[in-house]
């Protein structure tokens, strides 16, 4: 090899190199609590967490919603709107996200209520998804009694990344649980009862695009279920930045 191609070869590999590659997706902790009975705001217990990570949060609760918060003053957005029981107007399900998140020690999360309410939520700490445009295709579903222990989100439209993160829940004002199925991980499964607004939040991460679906089984098919599912994007290489091709000596 001669001079000229050696160092046209060292150019290549310097300008594909300068550009770091993307992590994969992972998740990296979760958090959530239930309430005994009716209050007016909860608050998670303290986590460390990074900043630029992605937080989305999972919220089941009676009561009148109001803005979601955390102690780094992030603001969140919808991800999955509201979804209201059809057998008891006061039961609620919906996803909220902060994208690009500010981090750090002593980081905590409080559903707050403009009149008192039974909150049950998880939030999930998500490294390597992109920082601007991560939220893809979302699916609910209201579900009554009757109709099957299997009980689902419904069908998203087909995700335009084939690495993506599928965050789920499922809840029900009766007094049961649910169990995922599929190749989802719950992250936080709390049963609900006559004081408890329960949740069942749970993740998988795919690499394959497509039409993306939640089930969960709930413990006896003589209740009602509230589903939701949000696909988010994995980081593309280079899409947070990376370094440019400087000639020595600049």
């Amino acid at each position: 090899m001669n001079k000229q191609l050696s160092l046209a070869v060292a150019l290549v590999l310097i300008l594909f190199s300068s550009a770091p590659a993307a992590a994969a997706l992972a998740v990296v902790q979760s958090v959530g609590l239930t309430t005994n009975g009716s209050v007016s705001n909860a608050t998670t217990s303290n986590i460390t967490t990074t900043t630029t990570n992605l937080i989305v949060c999972d919220l089941a609760y009676y009561g009148t919603y109001s803005p979601f918060a955390d102690s780094k003053s992030n603001t969140y957005a919808t991800a999955v709107a509201e979804i209201t029981s059809g057998s008891d107007a006061l039961a609620h399900l919906r996803q909220v996200y902060k994208e690009n998140a500010a981090g750090g020690a002593s980081h905590n999360f409080t559903f707050n209520f403009t009149t008192t309410g039974y909150p049950g939520f998880s939030c999930t700490e998500i490294s390597g998804a992109a920082t601007s445009g991560a939220l893809d295709k979302t699916s609910s579903n209201v579900q009554a009694a009757g109709v099957g222990e299997t009980r689902t989100s419904g069908l998203t439209a087909n995700t335009t990344q084939t690495n993506e993160i599928l965050k789920s829940a499922c809840t029900t004002e009766a007094t049961r649980a649910f169990t995922s199925q599929g190749g989802f991980t719950d992250h936080f499964n709390a049963s609900s009862d006559g004081d408890t607004m329960g949740i069942v939040s749970a993740r998988e991460i795919v690499s394959s695009s497509g039409q993306k679906e939640y089930t969960a089984q709930i413990a006896v098919d003589d209740a009602p279920s509230l589903c939701q599912i949000g696909t988010y994007k994995e980081a593309t290489a280079g899409a947070t930045g990376g370094g440019q091709f400087r000639r020595r000596g600049q």
